[in-house]
């Protein structure tokens, strides 16, 4: 049984029973305060102008963008935390009308962490060897030498340190004009560039080994 349903979908499949109460829903939540918000709210222009489309890639989304327009405006409306608005989500018919969804009474939604809609390239990113398995936000690679630090790559998207190693090796070479002899990351993301130009590649838990040493 699916956990939530978009309105927009869910309404052509109704029998003639399930529409007439669908129907009374319908009608109760136009004539109330909310019902009328929604009518004002011009959704999907917003979503229009702010670039706020549904991604093919990935898991397909709960929400419709007008949905969740809809449900970010009715956190400021409501002032509820996140928490408590998907509590009332899950058992208020009129809340799910405003956000376009119908969620079965057995199997209600959980997961109260909302992002930001005027930013909507904020996405989770799930991290795999950091004490919070998830983060919000732009993730960034950097590069450090003789102290000063230089923004390679930022981005909002996933991403590999270790895909990243041989643009930041170019980059420090490009900017000091002198060829890098080691670099200072986890021996896991060494690649072939690595191994080709003899640049090592690791971090030293305690003193340096020979070949650091003669390297020096």
């Amino acid at each position: 049984m699916v956990k939530i349903q978009k309105i927009s979908r869910l309404e052509p499949t109704l029998g003639f029973t399930e529409f007439d109460i669908y129907q009374c829903y319908k009608s109760s939540f136009e004539s109330s305060e909310s019902g009328r918000l929604h009518a004002l709210f011009p959704f999907k222009l917003f979503c229009q102008s702010t670039g706020l489309v549904s991604s093919r890639m990935g898991c397909p989304s709960l929400f419709s963008p007008e949905g969740k327009v809809a449900l970010m405006l009715l956190k400021s409306y409501t002032g509820f935390s996140d928490a408590d608005l998907v509590s009332h989500l899950n058992g208020n018919i009129h809340f799910q009308l405003f956000c376009g969804v119908y969620i079965h009474p057995s199997r209600p939604l959980t997961n109260h962490k909302i992002e930001s809609v005027d930013k909507h390239y904020i996405r989770p990113i799930v991290r795999g060897k950091e004490t919070r398995n998830v983060k919000f936000g732009a993730k960034v690679n950097n590069i450090q030498m003789d102290g000063i630090s230089f923004i390679e790559h930022l981005s909002f998207n996933a991403s590999n340190e270790g895909t990243r190693l041989q643009q930041c090796i170019e980059l420090q070479q490009r900017l000091f004009k002198t060829h890098v002899k080691a670099v200072a990351a986890d021996a896991i993301h060494a690649t072939k560039t690595c191994t080709a130009s003899t640049i090592l590649s690791c971090f030293f838990k305690s003193r340096p080994g020979k070949r650091v040493k003669k390297l020096k």
